[in-house]
Parts: structure tokens; sequence; C-alpha cells
């Protein structure tokens, strides 16, 4: 029991470390990027990372098979520890970051006439640019500067070559975007919560998997993971970013209620199992599901920052945070509706929600046109 309390608080600490850490870094990244690369650079950020996750499980396969491929107190505390050794040189290289290398008002510069709409004084330059839906961005960062050069464009966003146009963004879809996205956020964190924690203790406890087995399945959901943001920015390119983010959340809602529907239907009595203890249908289930409903984040993320001022950059980055936070109080809740309902009803009611955190998106989508 001891133990378990000193687990519980590192974990703890290091959930603090991580929400005070990702407010000024994911802020500092926005105003690092430009309204035309963003969503490319955040596709590149988000593979990355989630690649590097895949690294956690093949180091646990390694190790399972060194020390014993077991449930088992020793073993599972020697594959805990080790991932703790490996989590220091990460923390270190936030020392290297300077917030005078960033872009400053130049990733801002999509909106400088929508926020002076928004407060500021109109100037006769702005006015003018207010006619229009698109306007050209000029030398440096003052749009009244007329049109840039091919070779200044290329030199500053690695793939256009000719003058950049970027949409600039109404009044109100500089307010209610964000606030919107926040509360799918939150909807959506409160879902997740409710479940993802308790996955590997699913495939442990209801299709009776070994430990290498479960870290397969966590090699490889990444992987499917950062393979599918790269297809949902191409089709977000094609039909537009909100279109494609709801065709790629609605069948992964799908698969989380078919993942229900492998819970029931049988008899122990007549010998029939559930479905879901079948690895070779509930482990692909899960895997496609997981790729769908976590590859919109650059997506989402790019639209996201479009729509927030650089000043606001930090705050609504920190209210991410708060999110998170949601996220694993959620984790309670669903631990006592697991050991109440079982993993299908928790399942279920978390396809629920996440459906629910589909309609703010959908309104989104009347306010962002691609």
């Amino acid at each position: 029991m001891q133990e378990y309390g000193l687990v519980t608080a590192a974990l703890g600490g290091l959930g603090f470390y991580t929400g005070f850490s990702n407010v000024p870094l994911e802020a500092l990244f926005a105003d690092s990027t430009t309204h035309v690369n963003r969503a490319r650079m955040n596709q590149y950020k988000f593979a990355t990372r989630i690649l590097a996750s895949a690294a956690g499980p093949l180091t646990s396969i390694f190790l399972f098979f060194i020390v014993g491929n077991t449930w088992t107190l020793n073993e599972l505390k020697t594959v805990f520890c080790c991932g703790l050794a490996v989590s220091s040189p990460p923390i270190l290289l936030l020392l290297l970051f300077r917030d005078n290398q960033a872009l400053g008002v130049e990733s801002d510069i999509a909106h400088a006439h929508a926020y002076s709409e928004l407060g500021e004084e109109n100037t006769e330059e702005s006015e003018r640019m207010a006619s229009n839906d698109y306007h050209e961005l000029g030398d440096g960062l003052n749009p009244s500067h007329g049109r840039r050069s091919a070779s200044s464009a290329s030199e500053d966003d690695g793939e256009i070559g000719e003058d950049v146009a970027v949409k600039t963004h109404s009044p109100s879809a500089l307010y209610w975007v964000p606030r919107l996205f926040a509360v799918s956020d939150v909807i959506l964190g409160v879902a997740s919560g409710m479940t993802i924690k308790f996955f590997p203790l699913f495939f442990k406890e209801e299709s009776q998997l070994s430990p290498i087995e479960v870290n397969v399945i966590f090699l490889i959901a990444p992987s499917c993971v950062a393979l599918q943001s790269y297809f949902t920015r191409l089709l977000a390119s094609r039909i537009g970013r909100v279109k494609a983010m709801l065709m790629v959340y609605v069948p992964g809602v799908l698969l989380l209620v078919l993942m229900y529907c492998m819970s029931i239907g049988y008899d122990v009595k007549s010998g029939s199992v559930p479905l879901w203890q079948n690895k070779w249908v509930i482990v692909p289930v899960y895997v496609v599901r997981t790729a769908l409903m976590n590859s919109t984040s650059p997506v989402k993320r790019a639209v996201f920052m479009e729509h927030v001022p650089i000043e606001m950059r930090g705050r609504w980055s920190a209210f991410e945070s708060l999110t998170r936070f949601g996220w694993s109080g959620s984790a309670f809740i669903g631990g006592l509706c697991v050991d109440r309902y079982g993993y299908g009803a928790t399942f279920l009611v978390t396809a629920c929600l996440q459906a629910s955190a589909l309609i703010p998106i959908s309104i989104v989508g009347f306010f962002v046109k691609d």
C-alpha cells in the first residue's frame, strides 16, 4: 500500500510537470510557424511524437523478453524504472528553447486586420482589405507592402514559390472557433479519460494477452496514428479541414460502439465467450479506432491556432492543460464504471460522449471556410 502511495505521488508530479511545461511549449511552437505551413509543421511534430512513443512499447518488449513475459511485480518494476531513466534527456532539452528565436507577430499576420475589427482602430488600408476575403502578404510584416517575391516566399515557407494569399477571419470566427473547440476538447477529454487508461488492463483481463502481446499492440497503434494523420491532412486539403475531422471521427466512434457490441450476445452456459476474447478480432478494431480518433490533432491544432491571437496563445494552451486535468479525473469515474458495470458499458458511455463532442466541431464548419 505504501508503494502504491509513492507511485501515485510520483505520477502526480509527472502530470504537474507535463501540464506546466506543455503550455509555453505549444505556444512557442505556434509562434514559430506561419499560417501557410502551420498545418504541415503540426503534422510533422505530431507524427514525430507519436512514432517516438512507439519506442516505449518496443523497449518494453525487449525487457519483458529478458526478465520474463509475465504480469508479476518484479518484472513490471524493472520495465517501469527503465522508462523513468530515459525521461530525463527530454526534460533537459527544454533549456534550449528561446522566445527571441520565434517568428513573433509574423506568425499572426493572417489575423492582423480581423483583430483590429475586434477592438482596435481600423485604418483606411485595413478597411480596403476587409472588402476582400483574401489579401496578399507584402514584404516583411506589413500587408500594405503589396506582393512579395517568389524567392522570398520560397525561403520563408519552404514550399511556396509564388505570392501567398492568406485568408482573413471574421471577428465572429475568431471569437467562436476557439471556444467551440474548447468545449469539444473538454468533452473528448472526459470521454477518453474514462477508457484509455484501462485498455492495457482490458487486454490483460478480458483478452488474456501477455505483456509482450499488449506492448506489440501499443507499438503498432502509434505507427498507425502517425500514418493516418498524414492521410487526414491530405483529406483536409481536398474536402476541407472540418469535414475531414468529422469524416475521421465518426467511424472512430462507431468502432468503439462495435467494441461494446462484442461484449453482448454470448451465453456462458452454452460455452460461448465474448467476441473480444478473440485477439484477431479485437486488436484490429482497437488499432483502427485509435488511429482514426487520434489522427486529427495536427489539423485541429492548425485551425485552432489560426483563430487565436498571438498574445492569447499561452492562455488558451493553459486552458488545454486544464482539460487534461478533467481527462485524469474522468479516469477515476471510468474505473468505478468498469468495476460496477464492466468494460462494455464503459465503452458505450465513452462513445456517446465522443459523439456529443462532434456537435461543436460541426458548428465550427460554419465559421471555417477552407
